[in-house]
């Protein structure tokens, strides 16, 4: 049973569609049944509906592109104050501003959505367990094996499901401190093959982002202190 506690832990996930329909069932017979609780979700979905329709009638007249770049910052700015630090809503804000990206390299985006994960240190559906546990997990949620990185020096701390414009992603947390890495793994097609026929590294905000294919799945990497480390490159056969 669903207790308040874990319902106000789940909270943001539910909102944010981010759990598993057996959960959200429980989730929303508890609302029904505990007052509380029940004015907590309401409260929250009318805030949400609010903030989406300001956001329309908000929009200043501007060119397209500039349009574009403002959406993306300000819905990002608004939806992170709001969500007081919340992990998962944080991962919501940047999904938006993942949505929001202009045009061009369908791989670029994936660098900002990567750094903002990185930045709110979001929490691990499978967090400290051995590399076979957490590939399990990664390969029941996303439907397909994923090559998880095997380096000494950054064992894996967990992995969070994380759908991503549409696709089926995850976060996987290796190391820790300044040596933690962030890997954003987000199934691709073919043509994102192509696009990473070689690993590339690209420099933003002053980080490094790692980003290559395998497998089904583009991965794209970036550390806490900004310099990704020589053990990922290999395993990412890239050379600096």
């Amino acid at each position: 049973m669903i207790d308040c506690r874990q319902f106000s832990q789940s909270l943001p996930y539910l909102l944010a569609d981010e759990i598993e329909p057996e959960n959200k069932a429980e989730l929303l017979a508890h609302a029904r049944i505990c007052e509380g609780c029940g004015a907590e979700l309401r409260i929250e979905r009318a805030l949400r509906a609010g903030l989406q329709q300001v956001s329309v009638k908000a929009t200043p007249a501007c060119p397209p592109s500039l349009r574009k770049n403002i959406e993306r910052r300000f819905l990002w700015a608004r939806l992170a104050r709001v969500t007081g630090g919340l992990g998962s809503m944080a991962a919501a804000a940047a999904l938006v501003a993942f949505l929001l990206q202009p045009s061009g390299d369908p791989l670029d985006p994936l660098i900002d959505t990567t750094i903002d994960y990185q930045a709110r240190r979001l929490p691990a559906d499978v967090a400290f367990e051995p590399p076979a546990q957490v590939e399990a997990f990664l390969t029941q949620q996303l439907g397909r094996q994923v090559s998880l990185p095997r380096i000494d020096q950054l064992p894996i701390r967990g992995a969070r499901f994380m759908p991503t414009q549409g696709k089926r992603g995850a976060v996987i947390m290796l190391g820790g401190g300044p040596q933690r890495v962030d890997v954003l793994a987000v199934e691709a097609d073919q043509s994102v093959s192509k696009q990473l026929a070689k690993p590339r590294l690209t420099t933003r905000e002053g980080r490094e982002v790692l980003q290559w294919y395998r497998d089904g799945m583009v991965y794209s990497a970036t550390s806490a202190n900004g310099r990704t480390p020589n053990a990922l490159f290999k395993f990412a056969n890239h050379s600096r």
